[in-house]
């Protein structure tokens, strides 16, 4: 889907219109066979005046073309009519992470004027300050030529000539700490409002997934096994990034529920079940860790899950962890663990055994030196795959994530600081969520979620060498 949006168009006016478009895709979602085409072609030409009078013309014509789709659909089958809808609920949802991507790239860009106007600031401290430094060297000589004359006039003349300069000295050192104080608030309010901006441009995972419910529904009538798939996700949101692999990983799960599991009511009857079947989706976030529960009340006894290859290289693009869990005589369950992160996020820079690593504040709970050590018995993390050497290195972090705890041997070096992070490579370690290209270096972002103990219930089918 191709958008070309005024660059003149603010943010906010982007994300506005693309929660009222969601808000449209959660009213499609909820009903159980397709509303009545008026109904949903109201809604539509509403969104498209909006477009309209925002002037985004692209987006105006999409919601155009949809409208035009709904206009035929009077015209079809029932079964025919679920299939546009299905068409319908993907096209607004395209179209949803489309302008989130585009209120992304405008705040990527004001990011990154902030950071130069920050760099250019303290610039012009190291400036004052080494005039500074050259004023005191000046006072100094003044100071030494003043102790050599003779004449007593001279010499007075020049010391009150040093103790002005010493005044202006201290008043331009009083200037060059006030900057210091300016700028170290300045990066403190940049940093709050980033942190606000980074969770605005996510997409909320209930919108690209909001025809799934349909497409149970579908799937069990053409089956003559009736199913009912409830979804709980909240507004939680993921990057635009992630979205994709993410909805492909949750369908394809789905998928293979309704094609491996489903038992007829008769069945469903004989063995003290509900004759019809349930699914259910429900997602909860722990710090930068979204962790996605798919539970069904179908046959416990079934094929093995065998992923495709889309969708392991989807798993493995997102980084994440596909868990099954004890099933009881009546459910299933399987637990899609992804670390989150958005187009920026707070990190702190160490030296570790396998070189620089940057490491999410979110997941820091502490940082310890060798005076404070962290308690022995908390999981040690080694980044390499043999055994490595980190003996040198008595600082270090304690992670955290949910109730897991681990610590990390390294050094940190400076604050934490903000990144604009780029997708990881095959050839970056298996525990880099990302990394950071600059201009002679690339550094990974660490998420131990793979270094996570697996609980007694669990077995975890990718990846499978955990």
């Amino acid at each position: 889907m191709s958008i070309s949006l005024a660059t003149q168009l603010h943010h906010e006016v982007l994300l506005s219109l693309a929660e009222e478009i969601g808000q449209t895709v959660n009213w499609l979602s909820e009903h159980e066979i397709p509303p009545p085409v008026e109904q949903v072609r109201v809604r539509i030409q509403t969104l498209r005046e909006a477009a309209t009078i925002a002037g985004m013309n692209s987006i105006e014509g999409i919601l155009d073309e949809l409208d035009r789709t709904l206009v035929s659909q009077g015209k079809l089958k029932p079964l025919d009519q679920v299939e546009q809808s299905n068409h319908v609920l993907h096209g607004l949802s395209d179209l949803i992470t489309s302008l989130v991507k585009s209120a992304e790239e405008k705040e990527l860009a004001w990011i990154e004027q902030i950071n130069t106007a920050e760099t250019k600031l303290l610039h012009v401290a190291s400036e004052l300050n080494r005039y500074v430094n050259r004023l005191s060297e000046k006072i100094m000589l003044i100071d030494a030529i003043a102790a050599a004359q003779s004449s007593q006039e001279r010499s007075r003349l020049l010391a009150q000539l040093g103790k002005q300069l010493k005044k202006e000295s201290d008043q331009q050192r009083t200037c060059y700490s006030r900057i210091q104080d300016i700028r170290a608030n300045l990066s403190k309010a940049l940093r709050l409002m980033v942190n606000e901006l980074s969770g605005i441009h996510g997409v909320e995972i209930a919108t690209s997934l909001a025809h799934l419910p349909e497409l149970a529904r579908d799937y069990g009538r053409n089956k003559s096994r009736p199913v009912s798939l409830l979804t709980r996700f909240g507004n939680i949101k993921v990057s635009t990034r992630q979205l994709e692999p993410l909805s492909r990983v949750l369908e394809f799960l789905v998928s293979d529920i309704l094609e491996n599991s489903l038992q007829s009511p008769r069945e469903r009857k004989k063995a003290g079940k509900a004759t019809v079947g349930n699914i259910r989706l429900s997602a909860e976030r722990d710090s930068n860790l979204l962790q996605i529960v798919i539970e069904d009340d179908g046959l416990t006894q079934r094929p093995g899950l065998k992923l495709t290859q889309q969708v392991t290289h989807d798993l493995s693009a997102l980084k994440s962890r596909l868990l099954s869990e004890g099933a009881t005589d009546h459910s299933r369950c399987i637990r899609l663990q992804v670390p989150v992160w958005h187009s920026t996020c707070e990190v702190i820079l160490v030296e570790s055994a396998v070189g620089q690593v940057l490491v999410p504040l979110s997941i820091v709970a502490e940082v310890f030196t060798a005076k404070n050590p962290p308690d022995t018995d908390l999981q040690h993390i080694l980044l390499a795959r043999r055994a490595t050497d980190d003996s040198q290195y008595e600082n270090g972090l304690i992670l955290k994530i949910g109730d897991w705890f681990g610590v990390i041997k390294a050094n940190p070096i400076g604050s934490h600081f903000r990144v604009v992070p780029t997708p990881a490579t095959d050839e970056d370690p298996d525990w880099a969520i990302a990394k950071v290209c600059d201009k002679d270096s690339q550094r990974p972002i660490l998420h131990p979620l793979l270094f996570v103990d697996l609980k007694e219930d669990q077995q975890c089918l990718f990846p499978t060498s955990h």
